[in-house]
């Protein structure tokens, strides 16, 4: 089995503000979710991370370095910054991209409505790690989290990614 942590943004849902009023540094955050992993006993950690999430996993990946094993970008646009009035370029998987050093997976839809396929194929491309692998899904896939579903099939995302998920854990 896993071991998961499910990051909640700052300021949504469960999660209160900092003191300061910092609503934007999500980056710090999934660090303290990756340290929080190998406090707990866990010897290889995977970023996963869908939408902005995605975004965040590559940034997240990036900055851990050998903290951590892998990373997903499900639909990652590449660079979130603006969405969270961060500063220009703190979330930004583009440039976080070129310090990936571990196994990668992208995926996203043809006709994604929220991130283009060109934008995954920058941060993609900026990988220069040579286990990587860039799918581009059916059009009709849809967006984030939505593209990952078990349609029985042998070559669906779920099972690409459990794969992913068990050769590098």
């Amino acid at each position: 089995g896993f071991h998961v942590v499910l990051l909640d943004y700052r300021c949504t849902f469960f999660s209160g503000c900092p003191a300061d009023g910092n609503t934007w540094d999500l980056p710090s955050d999934a660090a303290a979710g990756i340290a929080e992993l190998h406090a707990e006993g866990a010897e290889k950690v995977i970023v996963v991370g869908a939408s902005a999430g995605g975004t965040l996993a590559v940034v997240a990946a990036a900055a851990a370095g050998p903290a951590v094993n892998g990373v997903v970008d499900l639909s990652g646009p590449a660079d979130v910054s603006a969405m969270y009035d961060a500063p220009a370029e703190t979330i930004d998987s583009v440039k976080a991209a070129a310090k990936i050093t571990v196994p990668s997976l992208f995926a996203i839809s043809k006709n994604d409505d929220s991130t283009s396929v060109i934008e995954v194929q920058n941060v993609y491309s900026q990988v220069p790690d040579t286990d990587k692998l860039l799918l581009v899904l059916p059009a009709e896939d849809g967006h984030g989290w939505d593209i990952v579903h078990d349609d029985g099939s042998a070559d669906s995302l779920w099972h690409t990614l459990l794969e992913f998920l068990q050769a590098h854990d």
